[in-house]
């Protein structure tokens, strides 16, 4: 009897646990089939190769790109920060394998992608959506290019329909130093934030002075469209100590958020030097203690 009512709940628990997954399947495909709106070209924009539009913020915009896309194609949407900081740019469905950030004269400031396969990053809510991040600087005016995919000509029988959105956030970022002399002291165990925008690629220094005999130094960079560097010189020693924040890519391979171990003795002076690798912008945290 007891048998028959174990194997009874554990038969009631299958059938609950599945009912779960049916219901989070049908959710994450209703979520996909609102994010890829209709394939009509009801309510889109024109953009034909090496064309420019205006795309406004927080706005959710269909595109119509036509029935040819291939890897000559460029795609442009100008934008307006209106605050120092960083842009979230999601793209739904944009058939395409190159994103990156412009001047308004179509120069490269900052790239998103290369690789389709790193389209997959961590804010993204299912396949094929991109989600990515860019420091910009307030009143500037943008270009968000799109190329097409680097490894086929498309031609399409219906026009190829794509949605993108954009939002602007503000950062308060701390002053820095240009260079280790000038490097500006932190206090322990108080987070700054720090900025790149797009197209500097200066690094930003600080200094700590610690009294423990272990120091530790965390740098996250979760809103940063690639790989940020920090490096921790140790003053007693003349060495350094480098940590590479990969932060497009949400798989265990690469690391968003980490910190630098630096220990000798007592009294010591470190010096924290942060920069972006390659054409990368965004935003930045960094504390001790």
């Amino acid at each position: 009897m007891e048998k028959t009512i174990n194997m009874k709940i554990q038969r009631i628990t299958l059938y609950a646990a599945l009912a779960v997954l049916v219901i989070a399947g049908i959710i994450l495909m209703t979520g996909r089939a609102n994010a890829m709106n209709d394939r009509s070209v009801n309510g889109s924009i024109a953009l034909p190769a090496d064309r420019t539009i205006t795309v406004s913020e927080g706005v959710e915009t269909k595109i119509n790109f036509g029935t040819n896309y291939d890897n000559t194609s460029y795609h442009y949407l100008r934008i307006k920060a209106s605050k120092t900081g960083y842009i979230v740019f999601t793209n739904d469905y944009v058939h395409g394998d190159d994103v990156a950030l412009c001047s308004a004269n179509k120069r490269v400031l900052s790239v998103g992608s290369k690789s389709f396969d790193d389209f997959y990053s961590a804010n993204s809510k299912y396949p094929y959506q991109t989600v990515l991040n860019y420091g910009v600087k307030k009143g500037k005016t943008y270009l968000i290019r799109i190329k097409g995919n680097s490894s086929e000509h498309n031609t399409y029988k219906d026009p190829y329909i794509g949605t993108v959105k954009w939002i602007n956030k503000s950062v308060k970022a701390v002053k820095f130093g240009k260079s280790k002399k000038k490097a500006k002291t932190l206090k322990k165990g108080k987070k700054i934030n720090g900025m790149f925008t797009a197209g500097n690629k200066k690094a930003q220094w600080y200094k700590i002075k610690s009294k423990k005999k272990r120091t530790n130094i965390y740098i996250s960079a979760p809103k940063a469209n690639g790989s940020i560097i920090g490096q921790v010189y140790y003053k007693s020693l003349g060495k350094w100590y480098s940590i590479k924040l990969r932060t497009f890519r949400s798989d265990s391979a690469y690391k968003r958020s980490g910190y630098i171990q630096a220990y000798n003795s007592r009294k010591n002076t470190y010096y924290v030097k942060v920069y972006p690798d390659y054409k990368v912008s965004g935003a930045y945290t960094l504390k001790w203690k």
